[in-house]
């Protein structure tokens, strides 16, 4: 990743050297869990994952596997430049499959903060080298796995990853709800226009006008 000077009590890393990449799972066949299509990754940062419940027999070959808190994000294009990934949360018995063209992400031994590696993975610098880093036909390219895996990590001490998630996360709440106002803007410009235009045709503009005209005449 590229960057200046770290701030002090940070380390650099690589991906690989602090997540293990798709990596499987062993769970029972009658176990529920969740699984999520493409579709149902959300592209914004606070999304939520939209997924259905089935049996793990159902879902445990042929779709990439994962659990909660692990970080996963497509890897083919368009959805990886369109900034599809989620960490996963709340999903049947903690765990989940979904499509072959993700790449998860399960921290080592807790190494790093899911929610600070979601936000790498987010971070234009990634998305932009990523999309530079894809293989295979027109419309098929996906992010190489060495790209992914040589991909350089500024590492904070865990406890100051965690901060720096949680104000992410307000902050950007507060961006999105400031986003939701601003977007409500122009209909009210719009039903303030047809108020002025509604009250023009109708007399109401001149309204005062006439009352003062009338009572210059009453004074004469």
């Amino acid at each position: 990743m590229s960057g200046g000077k770290l701030p002090e009590g940070w380390a650099t890393s690589t991906i690989n050297e602090m997540c293990n990449l798709n990596p499987k799972l062993k769970l029972d066949d009658d176990l529920d869990v969740g699984f999520m299509p493409m579709a149902g990754v959300p592209t914004t940062y606070l999304g939520k994952c939209n997924f259905e419940t089935k049996k793990w027999s159902e879902v445990k070959k042929g779709f990439t596997q994962f659990q909660n808190d692990d970080v996963i994000f497509a890897k083919i294009t368009p959805c990886f430049e369109n900034g599809k990934a989620v960490v996963i949360k709340e999903f049947p018995n903690g765990y989940g499959a979904g499509s072959t063209e993700y790449y998860v992400l399960r921290s080592i031994n807790g190494l790093i903060n899911p929610h600070w590696l979601f936000a790498l993975v987010k971070t234009k610098d990634f998305l932009t080298n990523g999309a530079l880093n894809m293989s295979g036909s027109v419309g098929h390219k996906r992010v190489t796995k060495e790209f992914l895996e040589n991909y350089g990590v500024p590492v904070p001490p865990l406890a100051e990853q965690k901060v720096i998630a949680e104000k992410l996360d307000t902050l950007l709440a507060q961006v999105d709800s400031t986003k939701a106002r601003l977007e409500q803007i122009p209909q009210i410009l719009k039903r303030f226009r047809q108020s002025v235009i509604v009250a023009a045709v109708n007399g109401q503009l001149t309204k005062e006008l006439h009352k003062k005209n009338k009572f210059k005449l009453t004074e004469l």
